[in-house]
């Protein structure tokens, strides 16, 4: 994806390159879509892995975000008075937002999961946090040797040396958990 993001970059600085990309058409990029479209769909079920999903509860929930997430832009996208609260920036913002189908699917399931009622092992999370504890306890040998597929292809490598130079870090909400050490190892009062 990275280097996807590039290319992209390249093409829109060298004229020549992107005419030829925009000459590309149109069936052939209605097939990239399609493959493109269903590998995203294939990567949000996979994080299903560990939900129980012969629980009626996890199985409603959904159901239900996948209904009310198609069902629901639609619906604005045909009623499109239905939203007035006198200020037309507002009224645009949340047109937007719940015209999107993954956004409001998502959110049900979010709302969804976090009140009603079920175990860590029905939501998944226990059997996570049994695997998250075990790609982030690398060998002392050789630090990538226990790392699972996951680990490798969304890992933060540069991470454990930001951890060492600036102690804060660890404390920004959207950076990894910080390592654990081992008993050898001396502990700071940050930690």
């Amino acid at each position: 994806m990275v280097c996807a993001g590039l290319i992209l970059i390249i093409f829109a600085f060298l004229g020549k390159l992107g005419a030829a990309f925009a000459s590309v058409p149109d069936p052939v990029l209605g097939g990239v879509i399609i493959i493109i479209c269903g590998l995203l769909v294939s990567i949000g079920f996979s994080t299903l892995r560990y939900v129980n999903l012969g629980s009626s509860r996890n199985l409603t929930i959904l159901g239900l975000s996948f209904f009310v997430g198609v069902f629901l832009p639609e619906w604005i996208g045909r009623h499109p008075d239905v939203i007035n609260t006198g200020n037309t920036e507002a009224d645009a913002v949340l047109k937007v937002t719940l015209g999107t189908h993954m956004f409001v699917g998502g959110m049900v399931a979010m709302i969804l999961d976090n009140i009603v009622k079920g175990t860590l092992e029905d939501r998944g999370i226990a059997m996570w946090r049994k695997r998250h504890e075990n790609d982030s306890c690398p060998q002392k040998e050789n630090e990538y040797s226990s790392l699972t597929p996951s680990s490798v292809a969304y890992g933060w490598y540069c991470v454990p040396r930001l951890y060492k130079k600036i102690k804060i870090i660890s404390y920004l909400p959207f950076m990894p958990p910080r390592p654990r050490r081992g008993p050898s190892e001396s502990t700071s009062a940050l930690d």
